[in-house]
Parts: structure tokens; sequence; C-alpha cells
């Protein structure tokens, strides 16, 4: 019989444990061994909603929800390690925070960072979920919700479930769409970031649009200018 890595046995275990306490009637054990045989893996438990856990494996609703809610933690934790409000002056700090948002996301999710003139994280909506909406129509609801919340910078993003990072053509348009409905009304889009597995890829850097377009927007200013330097850089 192969031995199981430690860093795995210890996910499992845990996940026993929780199991157990959630439901005095279930074997942890026995359970976690059967779903790991179904899903894969730990972190694909994890990441799996209640509606597919429940019933699996004699799962109870209670178990399925409790499962469901440790990617909630993750997620929460995680923003905390960024910071409640925090100032997000460049691409690297952005592109954390929102790795942190899309933790364990399964489906499209949409959001809005709302920035003030310091680059100071005013909120960050969720603007849609599901099959995202690339069209003017959705632009212009984005810059509602910029005008909203006060915004002198915004940053959009959007997550792949499948585990692809590169902009697809849509992606690409959505970007100048969104762009240009901020900047009729008076607000600038630092960038369009797409997270995947963990990882985050700015569509500004890949040239989408050129940067003297990003800069057009607010001229000689240090956020908009010094956005896809480090952060540690400055």
């Amino acid at each position: 019989m192969n031995e199981i890595d430690p860093r795995l046995q210890e996910g499992m275990d845990a996940l026993a444990h929780l199991l157990s306490l959630a439901d005095k009637k279930q074997n942890g054990e026995e359970t976690v061994k059967k779903l790991m045989e179904d899903v894969g893996s730990i972190r694909s438990i994890y990441e799996s909603t209640r509606e597919d856990l429940a019933g699996l494996h004699g799962l109870s609703r209670v178990s399925s929800e409790v499962i469901d809610l440790v990617d909630d933690l993750a997620r929460c934790t995680l923003r905390d390690d960024v910071g409640s409000k925090p100032v997000i002056a460049h691409y690297d700090k952005a592109s954390r925070y929102l790795c942190a948002v899309m933790y364990g996301r399964q489906i499209e999710y949409c959001y809005l960072m709302i920035l003030d003139k310091r680059g100071k994280l005013l909120k960050c909506p969720l603007m849609q979920t599901g099959t995202i909406d690339r069209s003017a129509v959705y632009a212009r609801e984005v810059a509602l919700s910029a005008l909203r919340g006060r915004a002198v910078y915004c940053v959009l993003s959007h997550n792949h479930p499948g585990g692809h990072m590169e902009p697809s053509r849509q992606d690409i348009q959505m970007t100048y769409s969104v762009k240009d409905a901020l900047n009729a009304v008076g607000i600038s889009l630092l960038d369009h970031i797409i997270v995947s597995d963990h990882k985050a890829v700015s569509v500004r850097s890949l040239g989408f649009p050129p940067e003297k377009v990003w800069l057009s927007q607010k001229k000689n200013d240090r956020i908009m200018e010094n956005w896809l330097n480090n952060s540690e850089d400055q």
C-alpha cells in the first residue's frame, strides 16, 4: 500500500475531524476517503458547493454546509492579510487582494475595486456572477456603481474557473468598454485583472489597450504611471 504524503494526510485528518464535529453519526475518516476517490483532492472537496456535496457518501446537509463555509473563512483570512481598507496603488497588491476574493470560486465572479484619490480601497462590490455580460449595458452599470461609490480610480476583475489565464477576445473588449464608460464620467480605470487558480494576470500589462492609452486617462498621475511597478520598489 502506497504511503500517503504527510501534508495530504494532515489535510484529510483535519477534514475528517471537521465532519465528525458537524455530524456525530458520521464516520469522518471513511467519508473523507470516499470523497477523495470521487473528487480527487482536498482542495477540490473544499471548493465544491454545498449542492454538489449534499447526500454524497451520506454527507448530511449540515456537513455539506460546513465544508462549503471553509472557503468563505479562507477568503476572509486571506483578505485580512492585505487589510480591510488597504491602499492599492500598484498591481501586485491589487492582485493579492483579488486572489483572496476569488479563492475557491467555481463559477465566474466579476468585482469592481473602487479606490479614492490615494488608491485607498473604498469598497469592492460584486457586479455579476455566472457568465459575465460583456455588453455596453454592463459597462454602464459598472460606471454607475463607480459613481455611487465616489470612485477616482477603479480596477475591474473577474475569474476564469477553468484554470486558463489568457484573456479572451471578449475580455479585452470588456476592458475597452468599461474604460470608455468610466472615462465618460471622469473616473480612471487602472487595470482589468483576471484571476485563475490562485494566480492573476493584468490585461493592462499585456498591452490591451496600449500603455499610452492607459496613461492618457490621467496625465502625470503617480498612481496611473506607477501601477505596473512592484510596490516594494517604490
